[in-house]
């Protein structure tokens, strides 16, 4: 393996921590929001609740949109071993279009999802703080 693949293959490890990284982060600060928005009613009952529960819900749909894309990557790499274990040489031309659209499909999808998942990070994180300091 030349020094380029090596590069490259470093690269690409490094850019999958990071991106598994990011997700688990992301997941716990939406699960410690919701762990605020369910215990807030009950610290403060005159607290505004229909923004609790806008926090609640945001975190609750940013929490299975994380755990898509794990389970989307996981799926993605699964397919990939099959693939590398039962050589692609058996492949029509129909079957790899269809795995190339289905692994794209995963690809875009994961790229809406991330940075939708930050902005109802930011949005639940605005509403509790505008619940408490009020």
């Amino acid at each position: 393996m030349s020094n380029y693949d090596e590069r490259v293959k470093e690269i690409n490890e490094r850019t999958m921590a990071a991106m598994h990284a990011f997700w688990s982060a992301m997941l716990t600060a939406h699960t410690v929001l919701l762990s605020v928005a369910v215990a807030l009613p009950a610290i403060s009952p005159s607290s505004d609740q229909w923004q609790v529960k806008l926090v609640g819900c945001l975190a609750t749909a940013s929490m299975f949109a994380l755990l898509f894309n794990f389970a989307a990557l996981r799926m993605q790499y699964e397919a990939i071993g099959h693939r590398l274990l039962h050589h692609e040489s058996g492949l029509t031309e129909d079957q790899r279009k269809k795995d190339i659209s289905i692994a794209l499909w995963r690809y875009r999808l994961m790229r809406i999802v991330e940075p939708l998942v930050a902005t109802f990070l930011v949005a639940e994180a605005s509403l509790l703080m505008w619940v408490l300091l009020r």
